[in-house]
């Protein structure tokens, strides 16, 4: 049990991932993405990487009820990403995002490559910190648009990522957090341990991946959530890896920090950071027991 688990399925839909006509426009805009990875490079990715234990995640948010999930992720992949760039890891604002990107709907949903598209085409790739910028939406509604405030960290664009569980794991262990949009439904009762039994029906929500475990008996995603701590493990769910749970593979994608993403075929180097140290195998033990969310799986397929 849970601070949700006495809501309706549709209560908590409409403010904890309402994001599906989003994600459903985008997923039937968004081109398929060549692997970036040769089988080789993949099979070489460590076996496990927590960006947590590197500096490069910053502490877990809360969106209460505004559906503004998708500046969350933004904001948690920006943070990573200009990490590791060699700069100082700061909080940055979703409230800029979800008062100002007119991409996108504010509390009523939006998308990652949306908002990441805004900030370059209408803020020179400039996002404010979160201490100049702070959440002021919790109760559903977006004042307006209040900048310029002090620019925390500066993007030149966005890729869209394979849509492969295993090119995502090799992307996330060099170069770090990755923006992710699930179907959420089998959150609503997570209290911990190894999601694996999820329902995979309609992405509805945006997460942010920060590491996975490939030692763990059940490898796994670990995964950052905007539902404060007090929900999953300490605002985190474990999401079984390698079986598409929650539709993961379908729409990840990265903000990118100076320079060019690479293209297909060539593999990103560990990324360079005066504060970070790179990537390698954590070792960290096997994670989480398995937990079922009481729900059976559904149909992979996106929409």
């Amino acid at each position: 049990v849970n601070a949700y688990s006495d809501l309706t399925e549709e209560e908590f839909r409409r403010t904890h991932h309402n994001a599906a006509p989003r994600f459903k426009d985008m997923m039937a805009r968004r081109p398929a993405v060549a692997p970036l990875f040769t089988q080789e490079q993949v099979s070489a990715a460590a076996t496990s990487i927590d960006w947590r234990t590197k500096g490069a995640v910053t502490y877990v948010k809360n969106q209460l009820n505004c559906g503004g999930c998708y500046s969350f992720s933004t904001t948690g992949n920006i943070e990573g990403q200009w990490f590791l760039a060699g700069n100082p890891l700061v909080a940055l604002s979703e409230q800029e995002i979800i008062s100002c990107d007119t991409l996108d709907d504010g509390c009523g949903g939006g998308t990652m490559d949306n908002a990441m598209t805004w900030l370059v085409q209408n803020q020179n790739g400039n996002i404010a910190t979160e201490a100049s910028y702070p959440f002021v939406s919790g109760s559903g509604t977006a004042p307006a648009c209040a900048l310029p405030k002090t620019t925390g960290a500066t993007i030149t664009g966005h890729i869209d990522l394979p849509q492969n569980e295993d090119q995502m794991a090799t992307w996330l262990s060099t170069k770090g957090p990755i923006s992710i949009a699930v179907d959420a439904t089998s959150f609503q009762t997570y209290v911990g341990g190894i999601l694996t039994n999820s329902i995979s029906k309609q992405l509805d929500h945006a997460i942010l991946a920060v590491g996975y475990n490939d030692v763990a008996s059940t490898p796994n995603w670990i995964v950052k959530n905007s539902w404060g701590t007090s929900w999953g493990e300490d605002g985190y769910i474990y999401i079984a890896k390698g079986s598409n749970q929650c539709l993961i593979d379908s729409a990840p994608s990265s903000s990118v920090v100076g320079g060019s993403a690479p293209s297909s075929g060539s593999a990103p180097s560990p990324a360079s950071s005066g504060s970070g140290p790179a990537p390698a195998s954590s070792g960290s033990g096997p994670g989480p027991a398995p937990a079922s969310s009481g729900s059976q799986a559904a149909s992979s397929s996106s929409f």
